[in-house]
């Protein structure tokens, strides 16, 4: 009798356990380490069927491979956008683009609410904002720490005791399309590749960032150098990934680092007729080719080697992964859920659907009503829909398993099928809705601005012209004040399809951007002239307008 009492007594403990939210403590995998390290590498405009790490029959990416022998690799990945900055956050906070509100290159996560980020951080990490990207303001109120480091190795020197969430975005294989002659070569040996394209259409491909839809030509000539070009792209960026690796490892880091590679979106090969993706083409889409991503993790002694994953996840997945990895409580709020499951449980119950949306342009996309593209599969079915507001302009129906290229629209002939899907689409409509009004901060949360004192910039100086080789790629905003002083930097980069404008929040009197590659650092010339102006945090009073070019 007291066997039986004593049992019940345990059963009702584990059900009070796991009602409390503690799954995690009795989760069926093997334990982390007590300060497992999280290190993140996403490659822009990376499609997981040109890496030779998912069966691609050229040798693009031979690093990629090695991790994926000693780890995990899913197979089939859908983010969230299919541009950077919509598709990143939604992984960073696992909250669908309509939901934390990034959907256009002035948009930032609200001040105020609350990020996976910021859990970390309460839980001892460093989440520091290494990436050139955070220093956008897309990434603000994320919880991103500003740092002075830019490359993760000299991050790792610089801060050797705590935990940290490192994250690391490379550009390689996006627009314009110009690999350094040796990595070419490889894949282009004798020239004949890319020697026989038409000469205007190469000469947009390696020098363009936007080119928009429908202003190239594309024949079979032009899709092999863009094969080519592309691939040899990747496999500058493998070789940079392999650095990483090995500087992990180098460093005694190796066993008790989550290291994960991933991609913001895929690209546009010539599959529907152009090249690109949403923010480049300016006519984006929702195709496989643009939101299917790589994703392969490694831990070695917890995630199994070697292992692949079939099943159909999402972007927004990735951070309720690591807190159930990390044993830490749930995120009180996620669009995705633990992959874990499909790591561990030997028949995972597992059936999802992926969802995504866009703007047509991306991040270019100018202020104001913009259509948006949602999109929603299942492992077989995708559905698109392009609404502006609640009037849809236009219904799409593919079936992926006859039809892997979507070359074959069946909204009209499948309407039982398409009819399913909208309705679905309609509730998730509704849901992410109503996440959005409670993700706002409430109303005077943010203190209103007072008047103060003016601000004196003493670099970059009015008309000044920074050259790669005098600056080492870097880009120095110093300002006259005190060391801890807060300040506003509005600026307004670029003119036409180039220009950019926002608002940056800093603390401290001189701020180093980069360094950045030589071959970022010429895309950055497209977006001459570079001007700001600034004010203390709280002041309405603002420096002269400060203006200056970059040059190679």
């Amino acid at each position: 009798m007291k066997l039986h009492r004593a049992a019940a007594v345990l059963l009702l403990l584990v059900a009070l356990m796991a009602w409390l939210g503690f799954r995690h403590l009795i989760a069926p995998w093997p334990l982390a380490p007590a300060k497992l390290n999280i290190f993140i590498i996403t490659i822009d405009s990376l499609r997981p069927g040109h890496l030779s790490a998912y069966g691609y029959g050229r040798p693009t990416s031979p690093n990629l491979e090695r991790l994926a022998r000693e780890g995990v690799r899913f197979d089939r990945v859908i983010n969230q956008a299919s541009w950077t900055n919509a598709a990143l956050i939604s992984m960073w906070t696992s909250r669908y683009p309509s939901v934390h509100g990034v959907e256009g290159r002035s948009d930032s996560f609200p001040a105020g609410a609350l990020s996976p980020l910021h859990l970390l951080r309460n839980a001892g990490y460093a989440t520091p904002g290494i990436s050139y990207l955070t220093q956008t303001p897309n990434y603000a109120n994320l919880g991103f720490q500003p740092t002075r480091e830019r490359d993760p190795l000299a991050w790792l020197d610089a801060h050797p005791q705590r935990p940290f969430f490192l994250w690391l975005h490379l550009t390689g294989p996006h627009l314009p399309y110009d690999p350094k002659p040796a990595s070419l070569a490889r894949f282009d040996p004798d020239g004949r590749i890319v020697g026989g394209a038409n000469p205007a259409v190469l000469k947009t491909l390696r020098q363009e960032v936007i080119i928009k839809r429908g202003t190239l030509r594309l024949g079979e000539a032009e899709r092999r150098a863009i094969a080519a070009l592309y691939d040899a792209e990747v496999l500058e960026e493998d070789a940079e990934i392999g650095r990483y690796l090995e500087g992990l490892r180098a460093r005694g880091l190796e066993d008790s680092t989550l290291v994960i590679v991933g991609a913001d979106h895929g690209e546009e090969l010539g599959d529907h007729g152009h090249v690109g993706h949403a923010s480049t083409s300016l006519a984006g889409t929702l195709y496989q080719e643009v939101i299917q991503v790589p994703l392969i993790m490694r831990l070695p002694g917890v995630l199994p080697r070697g292992a692949r994953v079939p099943h159909l996840v999402e972007g927004v997945d990735l951070m309720p992964t690591l807190f159930d990895l990390l044993r830490l409580p749930p995120l009180p709020w996620r669009a995705g859920r633990s992959l874990l499951p499909l790591l561990f449980d030997r028949r995972p119950a597992w059936e999802h659907l992926a969802f995504a949306e866009t703007t047509p342009c991306g991040f270019q996309c100018p202020e104001g009503d913009q259509p948006r593209l949602r999109m929603l599969q299942s492992p077989r079915w995708k559905y698109i829909q392009t609404a502006r507001g609640q009037v849809i302009e236009r219904e799409e129906l593919y079936d992926l398993e006859a039809d892997a290229q979507e070359t074959r629209d069946l909204a009209a002939r499948q309407p039982q099928v398409r009819a399913q899907f909208a309705a679905r689409l309609q509730v998730i409509r509704a849901a992410n809705e109503e996440q959005r009004h409670g993700l706002l901060p409430p109303p005077g949360a943010v203190p209103p601005a007072e008047d103060g004192g003016g601000v004196v910039v003493l670099a970059p100086k009015p008309g000044e012209v920074l050259t790669f080789a005098a600056t080492g790629g870097r880009i120095v905003v110093r300002l006259g004040g005190e060391p801890g002083s807060r300040y506003r930097i509005q600026y307004d980069i670029g003119e036409e399809t180039y220009r950019v404008r926002g608002e940056l929040h800093l603390e401290g009197g001189e701020h180093i951007y980069g360094p950045f590659s030589p071959a970022l650092w010429l895309r950055f010339l497209l977006y001459n002239p570079w001007r700001f102006r600034v004010a203390r945090e709280g002041s309405s009073h603002w420096s002269a307008w400060i203006s200056f070019r970059l040059a190679s």
